[in-house]
């Protein structure tokens, strides 16, 4: 299950709680590139907004202690290298998307289902492992609100049958101040700051206009 739903965070709790994990994200950004420099890597491998275990180093050329490069360049401490290893567990990390959304709203990550077709449990993805998953752009006068991808609960319900969200006390609906969009107006977003961007530049770039 693919389908995905767009939700903007533009005001209230949502806009509170999901700005102050993106500030949260950016710091351990930071943190972790302090790690790769300390490493000596110039890249790392994860999935979405997870802490990543593995790294890769310029020209597959890997530290004393790393596990040889894999074939696209990924390497980690060798169990013998404890220190290495420990440095990466002690990184600080923000809370996982996950969590903070279903703490915060409350929204489904899976659904059962009985029907005239059978029963099961169907676990609800935006793509990979995670139900959810975030984006935003930047304009010239700053960082956009945060977009909330969830899984698409309207397409989830079209199943014959009477269906549970899961977890228990969980629901589909929208909370307050959040703006539902469609990927479309994702698309457009997006491509908007981009011009807006380009734009800004060209003003800064363009030389005065003398007077006569």
């Amino acid at each position: 299950m693919r389908e995905r739903a767009y939700l903007i965070a533009e005001s209230g709790r949502p806009k509170e709680i999901l700005e102050a994990w993106r500030t949260a994200w950016y710091e351990a950004e930071l943190r972790l590139s302090e790690l790769m420099s300390r490493f000596g890597a110039d890249g790392c491998f994860r999935f979405g907004f997870e802490k990543p275990s593995h790294f890769r180093f310029p020209g597959n050329r890997v530290p004393d202690g790393w596990t040889r490069p894999g074939p696209n360049g990924s390497s980690r401490p060798k169990r013998t290298n404890t220190t290495d290893q420990a440095l990466i567990d002690a990184l600080p990390w923000r809370q996982d998307l996950a969590r903070t959304v279903q703490d915060a709203f409350s929204l489904p990550h899976g659904l059962s289902y009985e029907g005239p077709d059978g029963k099961g449990t169907r676990f609800l993805t935006t793509g990979g492992p995670n139900p959810f998953s975030a984006c935003w752009t930047s304009r010239p006068d700053g960082i956009a609100e945060v977009i909330l991808i969830t899984p698409d609960y309207e397409a989830a319900a079209r199943v014959k049958g009477e269906i549970r969200w899961l977890p228990e006390g969980s629901s589909p609906s929208t909370p307050d101040g959040f703006r539902r969009v469609t990927e479309a107006e994702v698309d457009l977003i997006f491509a908007q700051a981009k011009v807006d961007r380009e734009r800004s530049v060209k003003t800064e770039e363009a030389p005065a206009m003398s007077g006569p």
